[in-house]
């Protein structure tokens, strides 16, 4: 799904919050000016094909919700942070033992990730781009073993469930992601 340029609202040129009916009048409204049968201009194809893109994923109820949860995921990252915030350089993680208690297994949840753990997301991340899809799931799941909170790994999980057509599951991931990248502090 294309999220770079205009998003596929702006293409059709609704609101987010569009009901089905009003997607579907003013697709027909601009496949009946933009047509390339109809239209005279040079660009008429590629615009038509836009439009077509646009219904076919704000059409499809399941589809426009992950696309909805890539925008939200993607606008949330460009934002500036928030300067109230405490800044990830102040978090400093309580002394490690050998055999953490129960009160410091609840906190190595919270404590920020380490070099390990940062190998195994970028070994994910590798094989996701190598279609390895199976080794890519393994990898990201050990990276959640050593710390759950890290968003980029739910979106890397929902990326891999897209491929695999999961549109729920990819959705969740991503929910999740959108959810602890706002809890992130100073990022």
């Amino acid at each position: 799904m294309a999220t770079n340029g205009p998003t596929y609202y702006e293409v059709l040129g609704i609101s987010p919050v569009a009901s089905p009916d009003e997607i579907k009048k003013r697709y027909r409204e601009l496949a009946r000016v933009h047509h390339p049968d109809v239209a005279k201009a040079p660009n008429a194809a590629e615009t038509f094909k836009k439009i077509n893109e646009a219904n076919g994923v704000l059409s499809d109820p399941v589809r426009r919700s992950l696309y909805d949860s890539e925008l939200a995921l993607k606008s949330h990252r460009q934002a500036p942070s928030n300067p109230f915030e405490t800044p990830a350089s102040h978090f400093k993680p309580g002394p490690s033992s050998a055999a953490p208690s129960s009160a410091n297994k609840s906190n190595q949840q919270r404590r920020a990730p380490d070099n390990d753990f940062k190998k195994v997301v970028l070994e994910a991340q590798q094989a996701y781009s190598k279609m390895r899809y199976r080794e890519a799931e393994q990898l990201a799941r050990e990276a959640l073993r050593m710390y759950r909170r890290d968003p980029a790994v739910y979106e890397l999980l929902g990326d891999i469930e897209v491929k695999r057509s999961r549109i729920d599951e990819a959705v969740a991931y991503y929910s999740y992601a959108l959810q602890l990248d706002r809890m992130r502090p100073g990022l």
